[in-house]
């Protein structure tokens, strides 16, 4: 351990207690253990504003969350220090949801838009440990919703789609994020939440305006990603989300290697409709047909009166016909009958 830091961090503490301190959860500096309502560690029995020294910034490490709000102005000369990572205090504190930390940071003026060495701020670290307090108190102190990291491009809403957080989702559509933002393999918000088979977070992106057919690198939508991780329910969401009216399901899910049970289901289904489809197609031909024919039937009759009155003259000499036989039929029967008598 370095001394000379031990003695420097310990020189800023005062070992008693403030009066206006209200006592709550901390955790042990020394021991890590969890502790509520005690002023000394349950495990250790060490005050809770013991120090340990070995960290490039007090905050750094398990500092992010054993120290408490009162201690920090007395831990801290300079809120603007990084350590080798160019993370500063507020980087860390906002990594581990440390929301009474992070206020007092944000009243000491610390840099709210302040980036590591891969470009995250404190609100993409904020909103990956999941605290929405933590993303509300970076946000209303003027965080940028839409900054990037270096390598990986990703904005503070990639973060909470593919961490599943939909409260922090919501809070940031509410602040105008871009919902179709893409990062550097150019995969949508839509993308990462798919990938997870978070429906409910697809629907929101989809009711915020998100693209349902937009394509990564590779060219892969946002529903081949669910389906492939077997995701039905997200897939029906996103088939039915990239759809036109009328467009045949087969035409929207062509055949793939990596299909599964969902699309054998959906190919036997439509196979199934085509078959019953072509029936129906072939039935309204005929009947079409014999309408068709009775119409032109009509129509030479009309415009040919020599032909109608020969078919009148045929249709007259079958009901004479007709009739002939009934007489005749009837006769026989009547001698029958007498002959019997």
């Amino acid at each position: 351990m370095n001394n000379e830091l031990q003695i420097k961090l310990e020189s800023k503490i005062e070992l008693k207690n403030d009066e206006n301190e209200t006592l709550g959860e901390w955790y042990c500096h020394c021991c890590t253990a969890k502790n509520f309502n005690v002023t000394k560690c349950r495990v250790c029995g060490r005050s809770e504003d013991w120090v340990s020294g070995g960290y490039p910034l007090p905050l750094h490490g398990y500092g992010a969350r054993i120290f408490r709000a009162s201690q920090v102005s007395k831990l801290i000369d300079d809120v603007y220090d990084t350590d080798e990572a160019g993370w500063t205090p507020i980087h860390s504190v906002a990594a581990k949801g440390n929301y009474g930390l992070l206020v007092e940071l944000i009243k000491m003026e610390s840099e709210i838009n302040a980036v590591t060495q891969n470009g995250e701020t404190p609100l993409h670290l904020a909103i990956y440990s999941g605290s929405l307090e933590c993303t509300r108190a970076l946000v209303k102190a003027g965080a940028d919703v839409n900054a990037k990291t270096f390598v990986e491009k990703k904005q503070p809403i990639h973060f909470a789609c593919e961490r599943g957080w939909s409260k922090i989702l919501h809070y940031l559509l509410y602040h105008g994020v871009d919902v179709n933002s893409k990062n550097a393999v150019d995969r949508t918000p839509l993308h990462n939440a798919s990938l997870i088979g978070r429906v409910d977070i697809c629907a929101e992106l989809l009711k915020n305006g998100a693209d349902p057919n937009a394509l990564d690198a590779g060219g892969w939508t946002a529903r081949q990603m669910a389906e492939l991780n077997n995701h039905r329910d997200t897939v029906e969401l996103l088939c039915r989300a990239g759809m036109s009216e009328k467009m045949p399901v087969m035409k929207e899910l062509p055949g793939a290697p990596w299909h599964g049970e969902v699309w054998d289901s959906i190919k036997e289904r439509q196979a199934s409709n085509k078959i019953k489809y072509e029936k129906e197609v072939a039935q309204e031909k005929k009947l079409d047909d014999f309408l068709e024919d009775l119409r032109k039937k009509r129509r030479d009759r009309e415009s040919d009166p020599k032909a109608a009155a020969i078919e009148d003259a045929l249709a007259e000499e079958k009901r004479s016909h007709a009739r002939i036989l009934k007489l005749v039929g009837q006769s026989k029967k009547k001698i029958v009958s007498d002959d019997e008598d």
